[in-house]
């Protein structure tokens, strides 16, 4: 019999690590068979026996996750074996953590109350279980719970330096009711230390900057952010709206920078309303149609073409965007209509029924 045992245990272990996780199921089934109705327990220690449900669990998932997360029943016949593997170690915090991050992953149903309590008792047998302080933290954050998520973050930051608490920190301050950007731009940036080539840190901190008004600091993020990939059009859009106000010359560059590498309709139609502002109607409109033309649903190009017709005294096409704008426009309307260049047709009844919609 005990022969027999190992042999299963073994076989099955050795599956296991060879990703070879159906026949690693079987083996350890097997195994657990005897124990459970052959008295095999008698030959092993209650630790060896709880890592042997432990690892058919795993087998179990790891076989075809998809299935296992998104399957009922298969879901909780691993986590039967949980139990079982708790049952025999009920002081282990390892099994609660696992326990709480398989709940997680349950697609059919919300089980991050049931995850929260196994992470907080791994976290009560075990001060310094940092991997299930970031996973409570992170459904406290999820929750809306930022404070709480903090501290959490907090304690594992005193002991261990890793990005993603760092970006999960970042994250809770930068979204909590009274957010501390300042913060979360500290934290973003020590993230950055660590992954240097993270673009989204860099996206990050720099709305933080902008929250901040630190525009400058802002724009040196999309800088590094060019650097690392210099082939995104995105970027130079962004770091041209953030100069638009204040150096028009240099916005007008990433503009156009960016449509050197794709027709993009944003950066079109940011570039008409800067040739708008310079008294460039012409290229403007150019601009503004050509937005139009990459994307017929950028309802906010009509907003532009209405601006730019308002200053040609064009006042058919004016009409036709503006009624556009106003039915598809996402943003405030009023401010839309308060625009300053329609003031010579705001007392025309046509234009008194675009406020009234």
């Amino acid at each position: 019999m005990q022969e027999k045992l190992n042999r299963h245990i073994e076989k099955g272990l050795a599956l296991f690590e060879s990703r070879d996780y159906e026949d690693a199921y079987s083996e350890l089934s097997q195994a657990i068979f005897l124990i459970e109705e052959e008295d095999g327990e008698m030959y092993l220690n209650s630790s060896q026996v709880s890592e042997i449900y432990l690892f058919r669990a795993s087998a179990l998932i790891a076989s075809d996750d998809h299935v296992a997360y998104n399957d009922e029943a298969i879901f909780f016949q691993a986590m039967e074996d949980y139990e079982a593997a708790l049952d025999l170690q009920p002081a282990n915090p390892l099994l609660y953590n696992l326990r709480g991050k398989t709940y997680l992953k349950a697609k059919f149903t919300d089980y991050s109350k049931e995850a929260k309590a196994d992470f907080l008792r791994a976290i009560e047998l075990d001060k310094e279980e940092y991997s299930a302080m970031k996973s409570l933290g992170e459904i406290l954050s999820k929750e809306g719970k930022y404070d709480e998520a903090i501290r959490y973050f907090s304690m594992i930051l005193e002991e261990s330096k890793d990005a993603e608490t760092y970006m999960l920190r970042a994250v809770s301050n930068f979204k909590k009711p009274r957010p501390d950007f300042a913060a979360a731009a500290r934290d973003f940036g020590e993230a950055q230390k660590i992954l240097p080539r993270l673009e989204e840190l860099y996206i990050w901190r720099a709305q933080c900057f902008q929250e901040l008004r630190q525009y400058d600091s802002a724009v040196l993020e999309y800088d590094k952010l060019i650097q690392i990939s210099p082939r995104n059009a995105g970027y130079y859009i962004d770091r041209g709206a953030l100069l638009h106000k204040t150096n028009a010359e240099a916005a007008l560059n990433d503009y156009t920078r960016a449509l050197d590498i794709k027709a993009h309709p944003l950066a079109f139609n940011n570039r008409a309303n800067l040739f708008a502002q310079q008294g460039n109607l012409e290229a403007a409109l150019a601009d503004a149609q050509s937005a139009l033309k990459t994307d017929p649903n950028f309802s906010i190009a009509h907003a532009s073409l209405a601006e730019i017709y308002a200053l040609m005294r064009d006042k058919a096409n004016m009409y036709n965007h503006l009624e556009i704008a106003v039915k598809q426009y996402f943003e405030d309307v009023f401010e839309l209509l308060e625009n300053p260049v329609y003031e010579p047709y705001r007392k025309e009844e046509r234009f008194q029924q675009l406020i009234k919609k």
